[in-house]
């Protein structure tokens, strides 16, 4: 089965700056994580200058203590992904991802934060990755475009893994860590809805979480694709579910977690 996926209008124009990607899902079912990409991510450069000691602590203090079965996934909030044409159609998600990230903290569910991190050389891409975006490719890393939204930034203490693929799990990183912490439920937000947050929510569903995609917190650059992947999927790879929606489906949610354990294999 093949889906038709919009990119972002900063790659438009260019010898690779098609209009559309084409992602097929059967290669994403199948997809194996036999592959161990980047190590972890460092925090950006002058936050924990900023959240000063006590704020180390705080979240230090949230991480150990949340109560697992639950955790936000934030996927791929990083500057090289927020073009001008995803403000323009999404121009709340700054605010609507600070709310969000701030009341999961409060109320201790953990934030695991995915960040893209493509090569330098070219060569060390997948080849799909440099098929599809030629000489512009977003999130090299080492470059500006690789960090965080400021909205979207970690405290020390969260957890910060790398992909360079559409698949965060092909970090074998992210599902041993997710076992480690008896996480079985996750709300997933980012950028983009019709990429990688739709290719996370079927790899999560494919090693058994139960994945949830928060509406108002997922940005696009389509919002026609983005629709279409939500009707479409929901109900099958994720459900939906808007941020102030949390507190009254949180409790639902550890539940039905709780009923579930995970094999050995």
């Amino acid at each position: 089965m093949v889906m038709l996926f919009s990119i972002p209008q900063r790659f438009a124009g260019s010898r690779c700056g098609m209009t559309t990607l084409l992602i097929v899902i059967g290669t994403i079912l199948s997809a194996s994580c036999s592959r161990k990409i980047s190590q972890e991510a460092a925090h950006p450069t002058g936050l924990v200058e900023v959240a000063g000691a006590t704020k180390v602590a705080e979240a230090t203090k949230v991480a150990e203590a949340s109560e697992g079965a639950v955790a936000v996934l934030v996927v791929d909030a990083q500057n090289g992904f927020f073009g001008a044409n995803i403000e323009k159609i999404n121009s709340n998600f700054r605010g609507k991802m600070a709310a969000l990230l701030s009341d999961c903290r409060r109320r201790r569910i953990e934030v695991i934060h995915i960040h893209s991190s493509f090569a330098t050389d070219p060569a060390k891409r997948l080849p799909t990755i440099q098929t599809i975006f030629g000489d512009e490719v977003p999130c090299v890393e080492g470059t500006a475009d690789c960090k965080p939204m400021e909205c979207a930034w970690s405290l020390p203490g969260e957890k910060v893994l790398l992909k360079d693929s559409f698949d965060p799990f092909l970090n074998l990183q992210l599902n041993a860590y997710l076992r480690q912490r008896d996480i079985r439920h996750l709300l997933v937000c980012g950028l983009t809805t019709e990429v990688c947050v739709l290719t996370t929510c079927v790899s999560g569903t494919n090693r058994g979480y139960f994945m949830t995609l928060i509406e108002d917190c997922c940005g696009t650059g389509n919002q026609m694709t983005a629709q279409f992947v939500i009707n479409k999927f929901n109900g099958m790879f994720f459900e939906t579910a808007k941020s102030y929606q949390i507190p009254a489906k949180l409790d639902v949610w550890k539940q039905r977690s709780k009923k579930f354990t995970f094999n050995q294999s």
